[in-house]
């Protein structure tokens, strides 16, 4: 009998804790902004487009340094590769 109330005392008592059950969020995917405003055709006239160029070489030139007459149809045709790429861009 003292053998029995020793395997009775050496019993540990556990106690079962519920878990917690914690919500799950729903994902939801947006759709791109773009596929959702209609494409529009950008049209620039060619005076607006020669604007443009010219305020594009303006800047170039200003950052610069030194003026030159090469260095300024450098600044025009970079500028006028940068405004038709920026003009296609608006149009796809």
């Amino acid at each position: 009998m003292a053998q029995d109330k020793k395997k009775a005392s050496k019993k540990t008592v556990t106690k079962k804790v519920a878990k917690k059950k914690t919500a799950k969020k729903k994902v939801v995917k947006k759709k791109a902004a773009s596929s959702k405003t209609p494409k529009v055709q950008v049209t620039v006239s060619a005076e607006e487009r020669h604007r443009m160029i010219a305020e594009c070489a303006y800047y170039r030139a200003i950052n610069a340094g030194p003026r030159s007459p090469e260095a300024d149809r450098r600044h025009w045709l970079d500028a006028e590769v940068e405004i038709d790429a920026l003009i296609r861009s608006w149009s796809s």
